[in-house]
């Protein structure tokens, strides 16, 4: 009886941190954007407008697929769509740094996309697998989300100094690959 006591623990903590990591995702590629802005704008040399949509390509992804991905989940797995989800995030991490103004915005589309299905599904794995204490693993990651949106933030800067903006942005891709494992 201990060894499978032992082991339903051992994969609720494996769960755990694999929503934290989940939910780290999902404000850090955004947060570490606009403290770049101004050295995308100059290199690219992009009118404020077309700076600005960078910052709102993520958002309006939100608003169109947000809808969809319950529906998304039930036709093909909640854990399928949040791999998924976790893809499209590496995906739009590695083209927003590519180095051409289409990726730039192509990958910021396609990351706010799987930034949006993760928003979405996650508070549902959340209540299906933790459903006893759902207030806590959602406190610790809303806590997750937002420490990683800071460090983004605050990170960015030194690293795109050492190595420059498109180096600091696909740094980000440490987040995914680390939730997808």
């Amino acid at each position: 009886m201990s060894a499978l006591n032992n082991r339903r623990v051992a994969r609720k903590v494996v769960l755990l941190v694999g929503i934290l990591f989940i939910a780290a995702n999902l404000r850090a590629p955004f947060t570490g954007l606009p403290p770049l802005l101004e050295s995308i704008r100059a290199d690219f040399g992009l009118s404020t407008i077309a700076t600005g949509a960078l910052t709102t390509l993520p958002l309006l992804a939100f608003t169109l697929l947000s809808p969809f991905s319950a529906s998304f989940s039930r036709k093909l797995g909640l854990e399928w769509v949040l791999f998924g989800a976790l893809v499209a995030i590496a995906l739009g991490v590695v083209l927003r740094s590519a180095g051409a103004p289409w990726t730039l915005y192509v990958g910021t589309w396609i990351f706010g996309m799987g930034i949006a299905v993760g928003n979405v599904l996650l508070p549902s794995l959340v209540k299906r697998d933790f459903p006893n204490s759902v207030a806590s693993v959602t406190g610790a990651y809303v806590l997750a989300m937002g420490v990683a949106a800071a460090l983004g933030s605050a990170v960015a800067i030194p690293m795109a100094h050492a190595w420059g903006w498109s180096s600091a942005l696909v740094a980000f891709l440490v987040l995914p690959v680390a939730a997808l494992v």
